[in-house]
């Protein structure tokens, strides 16, 4: 863990440029494209062109279930032909490996909710609405990542990558 681009040696001091930032713009990209009706194979698609596999050697698949289906029945693959729906409980789970350096990973989970179960929530659970809908907030003003109304965010950190780890005042952001 790093504080600073000098704490890095030589070899390894653009992390930023040859990781961190393209993966971070495929989290966004995931991020904003996920809705409800979106199918697995064009969110793979999504990941390919912005974040190819051959460079950046990432496994298993750009996105998944979560719980005990975590691996095993993913709607996000290559092939696949299914369509996200509403209640899906999805982790971003894009984990690049790029030889000599460091990863990088946000493993986040989102939830799918379209217009019927977002009231729902927010008529029987108004504290777990709040909660999302500060986040939701947080995400599109300070991170800059629009998302679209079907994705809620469930934990506090969705979409928020520092690079630096032991550098708490710095995080990436979505550029303009």
């Amino acid at each position: 863990m790093v504080k600073h681009r000098e704490m890095l040696s030589a070899k390894t001091n653009d992390c930023l440029e040859r990781v961190a930032i393209p993966y971070y713009h495929a989290v966004v990209c995931w991020l904003t494209a996920l809705r409800v009706g979106i199918t697995g194979r064009e969110i793979y698609a999504l990941i390919e062109d912005v974040l190819p596999k051959e460079r950046f050697h990432w496994h298993l698949n750009p996105g998944h279930l979560v719980a005990d289906e975590e691996w095993l029945c993913s709607p996000i693959s290559q092939d696949s032909p299914v369509a996200l729906a509403s209640g899906m409980l999805l982790q971003i789970d894009i984990i690049p490996s790029v030889a000599g350096y460091a990863g990088a990973s946000i493993e986040d989970t989102v939830a799918l909710a379209d217009a019927d179960l977002r009231s729902e929530l927010a008529c029987a659970y108004p504290a777990l609405w709040q909660r999302i809908l500060t986040r939701r907030t947080y995400l599109e003003e300070v991170l800059h990542i629009p998302l679209h109304a079907d994705v809620l965010p469930m934990s506090n950190i969705v979409g928020y990558l520092r690079p630096f780890l032991l550098d708490k005042q710095k995080a990436l952001v979505c550029g303009r």
